[in-house]
């Protein structure tokens, strides 16, 4: 087998490991901030999508019902901070 060839897709494969590692950290940190925008704050749930980087509100609340089994209005009438009127 040609060198270069083996090179490219060793190079190819690192590359894809690297994304998948990166999409993993970026969902975790979506998450993580996710938890905190709807308990700790007043925000509505498009603008918690747009500030962590969802194009589409309904994305949001795809991926946090992933998350968190349940609809990010559900989670947040359970776990909204007190303090927050």
């Amino acid at each position: 087998m040609n060198r270069a060839f083996v090179w490219m897709w060793n190079f190819g494969e690192d590359v894809r490991f690297s994304l998948r590692q990166f999409q993993r950290v970026l969902d975790e940190a979506r998450h993580q901030m996710a938890r905190y925008y709807l308990s700790n704050s007043v925000l509505e749930l498009n603008e918690a999508a747009y500030l962590l980087g969802f194009v589409d509100p309904n994305s949001f609340g795809r991926a946090f019902r992933a998350w968190e089994g349940v609809p990010p209005s559900d989670w947040r009438e359970t776990h909204r901070a007190s303090s927050v009127s």
